[in-house]
């Protein structure tokens, strides 16, 4: 099992990897949506660029005809490439006239989707709903990564980190937009965790912006919701039926059925909450106890936030 969600992992980045690498057909019908205003978004979707340098990355998002509102570079420099172009933000002085300038164009970055946000709306095209945020970073494509991310005793595969620098930038650019436009920490999501297959309506298409991506770091500075158990807590035995994981994973948000069956959908589902929320058990437990008790744990913390909201 173990093994077969390594593979599953691997071969989704590749093909990632495999489609930016290819040369498409300029469409300019596609781009010329991005004049599309968004509508007043409720998510922030975070993903890597899968290319290990800016100027690689905004090229090969201009070929593919696709698009997002923010890039991080690896040298925390934050850039608005919206159009295609490289417009470099300055955070210190970023107001909310210069955000809300940015973002009234719908860029083309997460796709079909489900997400249940905050509100209890259900977003499926995730592109009107949807900040955009890309992160300069090579993902699982090269073998001479040094930093190699293992899953216990399954074979390697390998991920680069994100840089310091960048994490304080996300950190910088989030608060910012999760005040300007009301967003919910646990709305700030990685484009796994939204990105379902159109067929099946199950997650799995995506796993960015995988494994490494700082979550708890970020979650620190005040960006998005991580828990707070310790491995003691999480290593308590508990005896839950995969209705009651799905319940939890339904109710955060996640497309995932509620039938108490260890499905496909299931089991996609947890491995897209583990990626973000337990990166060192990605196993697609769907009897999980650790991921249930996060889960448990983060609507707490998502109620204490409404709570102190409420009496704003």
């Amino acid at each position: 099992m173990k093994k077969h969600l390594l593979f599953l992992l691997i071969n989704i980045a590749s093909s990632i990897q495999a489609s930016l690498d290819t040369t498409l057909p300029f469409n300019p019908e596609r781009l010329d949506k991005t004049t599309q205003q968004i509508v007043e978004p409720s998510i922030i979707v975070i993903n890597y660029s899968c290319y290990k340098d800016l100027d690689t990355c905004v090229f090969a998002l201009k070929r593919m005809n696709v698009s997002t509102h923010y890039m991080i570079d690896i040298d925390g420099s934050v850039y608005e490439t919206i159009d295609g172009n490289k417009n470099l933000i300055d955070l210190v002085n970023f107001s909310d006239e210069i955000a809300i300038k940015y973002l009234k164009k719908r860029a083309f970055h997460a796709g079909h989707g489900y997400f249940k946000n905050a509100r209890n709306e259900i977003i499926n095209d995730m592109n009107s709903h949807s900040i955009g945020i890309m992160f300069v970073n090579q993902a699982a494509t090269p073998l001479d990564n040094p930093n190699v991310y293992t899953n216990q005793d399954s074979n390697p595969t390998q991920w680069y980190e994100f840089s310091h620098e960048q994490e304080l930038a996300c950190a910088a650019l989030c608060n910012k937009l999760k005040t300007l436009y009301s967003i919910a920490d646990k709305d700030i999501i990685g484009h796994g965790e939204c990105a379902i297959d159109p067929m099946t309506k199950s997650l799995g298409r995506k796993v960015g912006p995988g494994p490494l991506f700082p979550w708890k770091n970020i979650a620190f500075l005040g960006v998005g919701l991580f828990h707070k158990l310790s491995e003691d807590e999480l290593l308590q035995p508990c005896s839950i039926t995969t209705l009651e994981l799905q319940q939890e994973l339904a109710s955060w948000g996640y497309s995932v059925p509620v039938n108490n069956e260890e499905d496909s959908a299931t089991h996609q589902a947890v491995v897209q909450a583990q990626i973000h929320h337990d990166q060192k058990n990605i196993d697609g437990d769907c009897r999980s106890c650790r991921l249930y008790y996060i889960m448990k744990n983060l609507h707490q913390q998502h109620r204490a936030q409404l709570m102190i909201s409420e009496k704003n």
